[in-house]
C-alpha cells in the first residue's frame, strides 16, 4: 500500500508531468536523496515512467518522470436524478471510454443496484478489463451520503429514490457484485470539490466553497486542504437552505428552498415567465 508521502508525489507528479528529479527536489524542498528514495519504488511498482528529455546544457539527459497511464484503470459512477454516467480512467488520469443510461428512479433497492452494476459491467465490457482488475471505482451520488461508511443518508432531490437508498451500504453492495476490492462513495458535488482540490482547478488554494448548480444546487466546504463535513455530515448542502419564507415547495418536502429559487430549472422557469410577460405586453400594445 502507498504510503502518505508516496501518493503526495504522485499528485505533485500529475500536475508537473514531465517533471524531473532536480526539479521535484527544488520545488518541494526534498533533498536529491529523498526524491530518489521515493521516485525508486514508484517506478519498480510501474506506477511511474521516465523518459530522457533534451538536454539544456552539456552532460547526460536528465530524465523527466511522469505517471505511467498502463499501470491500471479506475472506473467512475455519476449517478444523478435523471441520468447515471460511467466512464473508464487511466491511471494518468486520462478519460477513456464512457457510457450513460436512464436513472431509474421507480425501482426497488436491489433493481437500481443491479443496474450500476450492470453499468459499470458493460463498460469494462468494452474496455477489455474485467471489473476485479479495477484499481478502484469512485461512485458520486446526489444524495446526502456518509462518506466514510458508504451509506446514503437521504436523498432529498429525488423523493421517489428516497425509501429505496436510505441505509443503503452503496460501497459494500456493488464491491460485492463487481468483486472491486477499492469502492470510493461520496456526495457528487462534495467529490467534484475533492477533483478541484487534487486535480488543479483551485489552483494553490487549499480552503473554498465549491458550489455546483444544475438541476440542483450543492456545496462542498473545503478547509486546509480537507474536504470538511461536520458532525452530521451534511456541511455545504446549500441547496435546501430556506432563503424564501413560504416560498414555491421544493423536492424535499420544504418551501422556498434555494433550488426553487436558484438552481437551473429554476432560472429557466422565471426565465421564460418573464418571455411570457413580454409578449402579453407587446400584445395589449
Amino acid at each position: 500500500m502507498l504510503q502518505a508521502q508516496e501518493i503526495t508525489l504522485l499528485r505533485h507528479i500529475y500536475h508537473w508531468q514531465p517533471v524531473t528529479r532536480r526539479e521535484l527536489s527544488a520545488r518541494l524542498g526534498l533533498s536529491p536523496a529523498r526524491i530518489s528514495a521515493l521516485v525508486g519504488p514508484l517506478l519498480t511498482a510501474r506506477l511511474l515512467s521516465e523518459e530522457e528529455c533534451p538536454a539544456a546544457r552539456p552532460g547526460r539527459p536528465a530524465a523527466a518522470l511522469k505517471l505511467n497511464p498502463m499501470a491500471g484503470m479506475f472506473a467512475g459512477l455519476d449517478v444523478g436524478g435523471n441520468e447515471t454516467w460511467a466512464a473508464i480512467v487511466d491511471f494518468a488520469g486520462r478519460v477513456g471510454l464512457s457510457l450513460s443510461q436512464p436513472s431509474q428512479t421507480g425501482m426497488a433497492r436491489d433493481a437500481i443496484l443491479d443496474a450500476l452494476a450492470d453499468l459499470v459491467r458493460g463498460l469494462c465490457e468494452r474496455a477489455q478489463i474485467a471489473p476485479p482488475a479495477l484499481l478502484g471505482l469512485g461512485v458520486g451520488l446526489q444524495g446526502i451520503v456518509d462518506a466514510r461508511s458508504g451509506t446514503v443518508l437521504g436523498w432529498p432531490n429525488t423523493p421517489a429514490w428516497a425509501a429505496a437508498w436510505t441505509g443503503v451500504d452503496v460501497r459494500a453492495e456493488l464491491a460485492q457484485r463487481l468483486g472491486v476490492s477499492l469502492v470510493v462513495v461520496d456526495d457528487s458535488v462534495r467529490a467534484m470539490g475533492s477533483a478541484a482540490l487534487r486535480l488543479g482547478t483551485a489552483g494553490d488554494t487549499d480552503s473554498f466553497l465549491y458550489v455546483h448548480i444544475g438541476e440542483g444546487i450543492g456545496g462542498a466546504l473545503i478547509v486546509g486542504g480537507s474536504v470538511y463535513r461536520s458532525a452530521s455530515g451534511i456541511a455545504a448542502e446549500l441547496g435546501h437552505v430556506t432563503v424564501i419564507e413560504g416560498g414555491p415547495s421544493c423536492s424535499c418536502g420544504n418551501r422556498g428552498c434555494l433550488e426553487v429559487a436558484a438552481s437551473a430549472p429554476a432560472l429557466l422557469r422565471r426565465a421564460l415567465e418573464r418571455l411570457q410577460e413580454s409578449w402579453l405586453e407587446i400584445g395589449r400594445a
